[in-house]
């Protein structure tokens, strides 16, 4: 028995070892935690933090990625769907514009006139009084009205392809049907009946105060046809009615009650839209182009061929045609300006442009119109505002 107690003791005292030198090791360990206490909690937080920090920048990037993603594609669906819309807009405005001249032909028609013309009992003076009258008063309609339906196009369009873009991407409440949308383009039937005849009305009424001071015998320059129909143009602009100052009143038909809530807001909108300095601008500068642009034409009739043919075949010999025409433009400005031509001639010239030859002359000039930058800019800007 004495012996099995003798043999415990190298047990006993390697314990003992064992515990001692654990409780100096974890003597040692608490020592240290306490010396490095604050190095510790600091390396701890630093660790932890960076954990963190590393979770929350693969999150931000993963969601920022995802966010780019979206909105790339965002702006490619709005680009395309902008891009139909201004397509859409130019089909209309060449539909449209066949429409609108068909009606002018009918406000402003001289084809009576000119039968009457060939009656021999029929009163020749008075008749040539009246197609002076119609004459450039069809002309001036032709350019006011044609930029006045391309402005409210492009107006009109792009508001809708706004409203339709928040629509499909689902950032809006209104409830813009197809239903809704022909209502809304409707409106512009309003200008092709009613708003034509007002403009008629008032163009036609400042061509005769303006030319009442002319006289079919008059020997007209270039220059002076041209002040004749800025003198138009300011007696329009001038009057309380203009559709300068009044453009809603003769694109949109009035208010009507108890309409759709969204249908009254897209109006009032395109109200607001029309009545801006920047549209007024616009049109008035669509206006003085389309002058310029017929009376080029019409100041192919003033050339003064005698002068020319005594340049042309200098030009001919020339080895640089652009340096020898840039040398001689006065004698060529002077073969247009100087050439004068009595008003009664000058009618024909009018007439013929925009009947007989109206196909191609109008045509350019409602194709230059449609391809408008300041238009397409004007549009641009309406559609990124209403699709935000």
């Amino acid at each position: 028995m004495f012996k099995t107690l003798d043999n415990d003791k190298p047990n006993i005292y390697a314990n003992n070892v064992f515990i001692s030198v654990n409780h100096k090791m974890f003597s040692r360990i608490k020592s240290f935690l306490y010396r490095h206490k604050k190095k510790i909690i600091v390396a701890g937080v630093v660790i932890v933090g960076a954990d963190l920090l590393l979770r929350f920048s693969k999150k931000w990037i993963a969601d920022y990625v995802e966010k780019q993603q979206k909105e790339i594609m965002s702006r490619s669906m709005k680009l395309k769907h902008f891009q139909n819309v201004e397509s859409t807009c130019d089909r209309t405005a060449e539909n449209m514009m066949l429409n609108l001249l068909d009606t002018i032909n009918k406000l402003q028609n001289s084809d009576v006139l000119l039968e009457k013309l060939k009656d021999p009992d029929s009163n020749k003076i008075e008749i040539w009084e009246k197609l002076k009258l119609i004459a450039f008063s069809k002309l001036v309609l032709i350019v006011y009205a044609t930029s006045f339906l391309m402005v409210t196009l492009r107006i009109e369009l792009n508001v809708m392809g706004g409203y339709i873009f928040k629509s499909v991407a689902g950032d809006s409440n209104d409830n813009f049907s197809s239903d809704l949308r022909e209502k809304y383009l409707l409106i512009n039937e309003y200008f092709l009946t009613h708003g034509i005849q007002k403009l008629s009305a008032l163009v036609s009424e400042k061509v005769q105060l303006v030319l009442s001071t002319h006289s079919l015998t008059e020997k007209l320059t270039h220059r002076a046809v041209e002040q004749i129909f800025y003198a138009i143009h300011t007696a329009v602009t001038s009057d309380t009615n203009s559709p300068f100052t009044q453009f809603p009143a003769y694109i949109l038909p009035a208010e009507e009650p108890a309409q759709d809530p969204t249908y009254q807001k897209i109006i009032m909108e395109t109200k607001d839209l029309l009545e801006t300095d920047e549209v007024t601008a616009l049109g008035t500068t669509c206006v003085i182009r389309g002058l310029t642009y017929f009376l080029d034409i019409i100041g192919e009739s003033f050339i003064d061929r005698a002068v020319l043919s005594s340049i042309m075949p200098v030009a001919g010999k020339s080895k640089a045609p652009d340096a020898f025409f840039a040398a001689n433009l006065p004698k060529i400005e002077e073969a247009v300006s100087q050439k004068e031509i009595p008003l009664a001639k000058i009618i024909p010239v009018i007439n013929n442009l925009l009947n007989n030859g109206s196909g191609n002359v109008i045509g350019i000039w409602t194709k230059q119109l449609i391809a408008m930058d300041n238009l397409k800019t004007l549009g641009a800007n309406i559609y990124e505002c209403f699709s935000e």
